[in-house]
């Protein structure tokens, strides 16, 4: 539908209650995830010419970002212990994990506005939650937040790429947004 709320169509219908998207390649396509679909899987929807390509299966996926250039997909995915971050090309190729014997689940990627960087949320072997950084690669990753009375989580990127804001809580669920 337009921004204004006119023009609603319906491109395609998925067996879902919970699904999380993103535009990709200048608005032309959509990448997203069934989240209550088993196994849950990473498709990419072309807008112009309706074509639905299956990208990846992604166990536990409840997030996904994509590049700032339309060309890489950021996600979370269990493997082995953990969930880990992994990317692939919006193609389908290079898939790769960057997120590697993490002592606890890494969720909710985003990538920097530059395409630099991403940013998630980490739990530690307390299972206490911080918001941690890393190049596109998966090298340099260090943790931001190290508050260990605090659950810090959902982070992502001003505009601009210069600052991160992110929701915290206590084990009381006084929830800050910082």
């Amino acid at each position: 539908m337009n921004s204004d709320g006119s023009n609603r169509q319906t491109v395609f219908t998925l067996e879902s209650d919970d699904i999380y998207f993103k535009f990709a390649d200048s608005g032309s396509k959509l990448v997203f995830v069934g989240v209550d679909i088993t196994p849950q899987t990473i498709y990419v929807y072309d807008l112009n010419s309706g074509l639905l390509t299956e990208l990846t299966v992604a166990y536990g996926c409840r997030s996904l970002d994509v590049s700032p250039d339309g060309e890489t997909v950021v996600y979370e995915s269990f493997s082995g212990l953990h969930t880990e971050i992994f990317t692939i090309n919006i193609d389908g190729s290079n898939r790769r994990k960057l997120t590697v014997d993490s002592p606890g689940d890494n969720r909710l990627p985003r990538f920097s506005p530059d395409g630099e960087w991403i940013v998630y949320t980490a739990l530690d072997e307390n299972v206490v939650a911080h918001i941690a950084i890393m190049d596109t690669d998966g090298s340099n990753r260090e943790i931001l937040t190290s508050e260990t009375n605090r659950m810090d989580r959902d982070p992502s990127f001003s505009p601009d790429g210069r600052f991160i804001v992110f929701t915290g809580s206590n084990y009381w669920n006084d929830y800050d947004f910082r």
